[in-house]
């Protein structure tokens, strides 16, 4: 059978990788969202110059 020491230490390291996991898939999620809100607001601002120049 595993030692409990080897179970517990087995435990913690998986608990990091995962916490580490999300950390990285957070930090994907925040720089998408930033680069398409800029992107949004850059394509709104298109508009409104082309609009501007019809006038």
């Amino acid at each position: 059978m595993f030692s409990a020491s080897s179970v517990v230490r087995f435990f913690f390291t998986y608990a990091r990788c995962l916490d580490l996991q999300l950390e990285l898939t957070n930090r994907k999620g925040r720089k998408g969202r930033k680069e398409r809100e800029e992107r949004e607001e850059r394509e709104e601002r298109e508009e409104r110059e082309g609009r501007e120049d019809d006038y």
